[in-house]
């Protein structure tokens, strides 16, 4: 059984994103990656487990496609509607990172809205 209790400050998430490239398509589909990065920390004296959850974005129209790739490391489950889980054990004063690159495709003359 989880049971959420509340955040715990001991142990810290950040998560950054960037867009690295955009693609225009003068024949095919158009297309843009965001990297993201989320980096945990344990202050604490003891190991934990982390559950790690990141949402995909979904996309409203069926000419989008999302896809994750070069995921460091892979998630332990990937959920229905684009969740992500990370399963991450942190030893004592641990820092690790998760990564991943995620590919937005939409098709040539569209612009996506609501992504910046």
């Amino acid at each position: 059984v989880d049971l959420y209790v509340g955040s715990d400050d001991q142990v810290k998430v950040k998560r950054e994103v960037a867009r690295v490239k955009k693609k225009g398509g003068i024949i095919g589909d158009s297309s843009v990656t965001y990297h993201v990065t989320m980096e945990l920390e344990n202050f604490k004296q003891r190991p934990v487990t982390v559950s790690l959850k990141d949402q995909q974005p979904l996309p409203g129209n069926a000419e989008i496609k999302v896809a994750m790739e070069d995921a460091a490391p892979k998630p332990s489950e990937t959920r229905e509607y684009g969740t992500l889980v990370w399963k991450v054990e942190l030893a004592p004063s641990e820092k690790k990172k998760v990564s991943y690159d995620l590919v937005i495709e939409y098709p040539k003359g569209r612009e996506l809205t609501g992504l910046e």
